[in-house]
């Protein structure tokens, strides 16, 4: 979940990022929503719900919950019940929830299968699970800048994302024996190097150059040269939801 994120700025930066520079309109919110069976009633919990979003926008026909480990996430919480939870060991009674979604964050968990067989277990019979991860190798442009940069600075790049769109399937398939996969592909365009920085510089933590990194401020000079330079202007992106019912 969002463990390491001392605070939701960088988040958010991205969220508005894509909602910005998306070449084509895609609100995440809305089509992981469109891909819920939801009825009025429903109990929904959100595992890292992060900036709390998407469950406020699901409104009061539901009974929200959200989970996460982030302290910031936790303390700006508000619209739903919210609490400190690790997806690998759900502190709910079997059977306790009409829907689970897990968006953008299993890449967080140290064991994502552990964290699906959760979800799974405190799922009503017929209830719905909902993962949402980008596709493999999404916004290669903007992590190449990163990465450049981070390595320019004699800092080894070991940055991998264990869960993505081709092999999150197989996981969920493997926990509820059946899965569905939307997938919406995308890019990022710019017409500036501004966003493109600010973008970049909020994955810093990513690479394990947090804000008390004293290399940082080096850094990010290089990401900005090297923007400035070698101009990002359209970058390939996309996402699965993946869902299964048990």
């Amino acid at each position: 979940m969002l463990a390491d994120y001392q605070t939701l700025d960088p988040l958010q930066v991205r969220i508005d990022t894509h909602v910005r520079y998306s070449e084509r309109a895609d609100d995440v919110e809305a089509t992981v929503i469109a891909a819920l069976p939801l009825r009025e009633g429903h109990c929904v919990l959100d595992v890292g719900f992060g900036t709390g979003s998407f469950l406020r926008r699901l409104g009061a026909s539901y009974e929200l919950t959200g989970v996460d480990t982030s302290d910031a996430a936790l303390s700006s919480a508000s619209g739903f019940s919210a609490r400190w939870a690790d997806a690998q060991d759900l502190p709910f009674e079997d059977r306790s929830f009409d829907v689970v979604t897990a968006r953008h964050m299993l890449y967080h968990v140290p064991d994502p299968i552990r964290a699906i067989a959760e979800a799974r277990r405190v799922l009503r019979s017929g209830g719905t699970f909902a993962a949402v991860v980008n596709i493999f190798d999404t916004t290669p442009g903007l992590f190449g800048l990163v990465s450049g940069a981070v390595s320019a600075h004699g800092i080894d790049v070991e940055f991998d994302v264990p869960v993505h769109s081709g092999n999150l399937p197989d996981m969920v398939a493997g926990v509820f024996g059946n899965v569905t996969v939307q997938q919406h592909d995308n890019a990022l365009v710019f017409d500036s190097p501004a966003p493109v920085i600010a973008y970049a510089v909020s994955c810093l933590d990513g690479f394990g150059v947090t804000a008390e990194h004293p290399l940082r401020p080096s850094i990010v000079d290089t990401i900005a040269t090297m923007a400035e330079q070698t101009p990002v202007l359209r970058d390939p992106k996309g996402y699965v939801i993946v869902t299964a019912t048990r």
